[in-house]
């Protein structure tokens, strides 16, 4: 799941942020470029959101 987050991610990056339907998406995307891997998977589990490595 944290490597399809990251793909997204990226590709959100590349070519999506430009298109409407997933404009909405930018914040999900900041959150996946700064958080580490078990940081994610915590979010993804419900128990607490990712920092910036803190």
């Amino acid at each position: 799941m944290i490597d399809a987050l990251r793909d997204y991610a990226e590709e959100w990056m590349d070519d999506l942020c430009l298109a409407p339907d997933h404009a909405e998406y930018r914040d999900l995307v900041i959150l996946v470029s700064h958080a580490s891997d078990a940081e994610l998977w915590d979010w993804l589990l419900g128990r607490g959101r990712p920092t910036n490595g803190s």
